[in-house]
């Protein structure tokens, strides 16, 4: 009879290969790395993952994915403050009034939501700023950041 297979391998491989791509990079991280600081097998990690590469693959959408979720969380608080104030105007800006500062409020707190989700993957956003050149995922920190800058509305423009 087959062993079944332990349900918290997968979630354990995940975290070590965090812990390894933060100290290694993902080129530099090894399987056999990942599976001895959770105590598993290669045949685990192939049981859940085609490669290191899948599995970072899954950390980076993961992350992609929150920071898209906070994006669009964003921009529906921004149109729902347009929605019931109207746009701000040079007066709003220059006498930083009520409306105003309701939007700066608005507008920190989605930052601060972007930080905190940036601060829980910091080691996924680690690799990515410095550890995965040469590889497919090369480009999405800044592919991020262009999205998040792009992205902003009438608040981040006229302050």
């Amino acid at each position: 009879m087959a062993r079944p297979a332990d349900p918290n391998a997968k979630e354990a491989l995940m975290a070590a290969a965090r812990a390894e791509f933060a100290r290694r990079g993902l080129r530099g991280a090894r399987i056999e790395d990942i599976t001895a600081a959770c105590g598993l097998s290669k045949g685990a990690f192939y049981l859940h993952f085609e490669s290191k590469e899948a599995l970072f693959g899954e950390l980076v959408r993961a992350f992609v994915e929150t920071v898209g979720a906070l994006q669009e969380k964003r921009e529906r608080a921004m149109q729902q403050f347009i929605e019931k104030h109207g746009d701000l105007n040079e007066r709003d800006v220059e006498l930083r009034t009520a409306r105003y500062q309701e939007l700066i409020e608005l507008d920190t707190c989605s930052d601060l939501d972007t930080l905190e989700a940036m601060w829980t993957y910091r080691d996924v956003v680690g690799v990515l700023v410095r550890g995965c050149q040469g590889t497919p995922f090369e480009g999405t920190i800044w592919e991020l950041a262009d999205t998040e800058v792009s992205g902003r509305t009438c608040c981040s423009r006229s302050a």
